[in-house]
């Protein structure tokens, strides 16, 4: 997606910091807003609003999780890269955001797995009865396969803004908050999906925003770049497509 680039190391330092909060803000707002209509539309099902409701509540803990790990090596990683491409080293950002992929890609087989086979356990544990246990449980399924995208999009999303595109990082949150709301209505009353009809809308909704998201693919000027022992493709990128970029390089 197209964005000029927002100058990082030089100008106004309140202006800048309007720039990337900015964005920021109306990403969360519309996330927000979001979450409440999503509910609102669990809560109208009929005859099974008030359980289906119940039992997607139940998994906020480990929706939580979840994105603990991802914002781990989001918060972590993306200021780190950032201080590279201040001091202008290039490769160092580049092997951060290796790393950081890496390590979001163990993560997401890991916690899938485990949650996956360790839903029924867990839900139970935040107190889920025997009336909103299957709600909870088709809805956490779904959602957790799809985790690799929700970790993809959280983890790796700091990263767009530590290059200059907020308004970028922005709108990979509000598309997907977009797109939820209008299939949301459809798979959950529409095809009388119910509770997965949200657990699908969730899934199209991180996919979309990891496809949007990928930091390595944000265009420049640049015509070509370089990573040392690796071989790159000679396409604009903002950092170097490396045919080892999800390697760990320690």
């Amino acid at each position: 997606m197209a964005q000029s680039k927002q100058d990082m190391g030089s100008g106004n330092v309140r202006s800048l910091m309007l720039q990337l909060m900015i964005p920021a803000v109306v990403a969360q707002v519309v996330n927000l807003l979001y979450n409440i209509v999503d509910r609102i539309y669990i809560g109208h099902i009929a005859g099974i609003g008030t359980a289906a409701l119940t039992g997607v509540g139940l998994f906020t803990p480990i929706l939580m999780l979840l994105n603990a790990f991802a914002m781990l090596v989001g918060a972590g990683g993306a200021p780190r890269s950032a201080i590279a491409l201040g001091q202008g080293d290039r490769q160092q950002a580049e092997k951060i955001v290796s790393n950081s992929f890496t390590v979001l890609m163990l993560f997401a087989v890991v916690l899938t797995i485990g949650f996956y086979a360790g839903a029924p356990v867990l839900l139970r544990l935040f107190g889920a009865s025997d009336a909103t246990l299957p709600y909870a449980l088709s809805y956490s399924r779904l959602y957790i396969l799809g985790s690799v995208f929700v970790l993809l999009v959280l983890g790796m999303n700091p990263f767009i803004t530590t290059q200059g595109f907020a308004k970028t990082s922005m709108l990979t949150t509000v598309i997907g908050a977009v797109i939820n709301i209008i299939l949301d209505p459809i798979l959950i009353f529409g095809f009388g999906l119910g509770v997965r009809g949200r657990g699908y809308c969730h899934g199209a909704q991180s996919g979309r925003g990891r496809g949007m998201d990928h930091p390595l693919s944000h265009r420049q000027k640049r015509p070509s770049c370089a990573c040392a022992e690796t071989t790159c493709t000679r396409s604009r990128l903002s950092f170097c497509r490396c045919w080892r970029w999800a390697s760990l390089r320690l």
